[in-house]
């Protein structure tokens, strides 16, 4: 099998991209004109790109189980960084994530994420994570989907690492329905570690029903979970592996 072609040029293309998108978040929070609206279009306007850049295959699947009208908690495998700009081109509305403590510290990018209402996310410090969670459940009531990663890492093998609870707890204290999504090939695009996109490659994104949870309680946590966690390893196929 002839190895995949890689692009450190797309790569940078990309990074470029980014790097302007968040200057000019930044620039637009210093005169209080940032807006929703500008950051979701300067959010799937980079995962366009991304997937444009790295000439990925994309098949999406399960449109018809995206709500329309109300927020929604989006919890997807951790195969690559890639995953995010795939997630940015293919989800309608606005989304938001919960993600790592580490990302915010990044110079220009961390101060954009939090200016566009990222939220940052401290799993080894308990209080903060809980306050994380609050303010991610405070975008909800703003109308805003939020997208977390159970796995709260990357997985280099494919196999599905274990779920943190945290998501869990805020979708049974929100009352947020679940949406399960899963994504076979974007580590293809972008392995671990790794600096140049591999081109060409196909990467496939499936949404599944909602998993209602306004009937729920606390104690129906590790239900719920195990749930979520079945219905991601239906829709990502097996072993995580993609189509290529």
């Amino acid at each position: 099998m002839t190895p995949p072609r890689t692009s450190i040029l797309a790569s940078l293309r990309w990074v470029g991209l980014l790097l302007f998108h968040c200057r000019e978040v930044l620039k637009a929070a210093r005169r209080g004109t940032l807006s929703h609206p500008d950051i979701d279009a300067r959010m799937r306007d980079m995962g366009e790109r991304f997937v444009q850049w790295a000439r990925i295959d994309l098949s999406i699947e399960g449109t018809e189980n995206l709500p329309g009208d109300r927020p929604v908690l989006f919890m997807s495998n951790h195969e690559s960084q890639a995953d995010i700009p795939v997630l940015f081109a293919t989800v309608p509305g606005t989304l938001r994530m919960v993600a790592k403590r580490e990302l915010f510290n990044v110079p220009v990018f961390g101060p954009a994420l939090r200016a566009s209402g990222y939220v940052a996310i401290d799993r080894k410090n308990r209080e903060q994570a809980i306050a994380a969670l609050r303010l991610a459940e405070d975008l909800t009531r703003q109308n805003i989907s939020i997208w977390m990663a159970p796995e709260g890492t990357r997985s280099s093998s494919g196999e599905l690492l274990p779920f943190k609870k945290g998501g869990f707890i805020l979708a049974l204290q929100a009352g947020l329905p679940i949406v399960p999504v899963g994504l076979s090939g974007p580590r293809d695009v972008l392995p671990k570690h790794a600096l140049a996109l591999r081109l060409g490659q196909r990467v496939r994104v499936r949404f599944g029903r909602p998993i209602e949870t306004a009937h729920l309680t606390i104690s129906d946590r590790d239900r719920l979970m195990q749930q979520v966690r079945e219905a991601i390893e239906e829709l990502r196929g097996p072993q995580g592996v993609s189509t290529t």
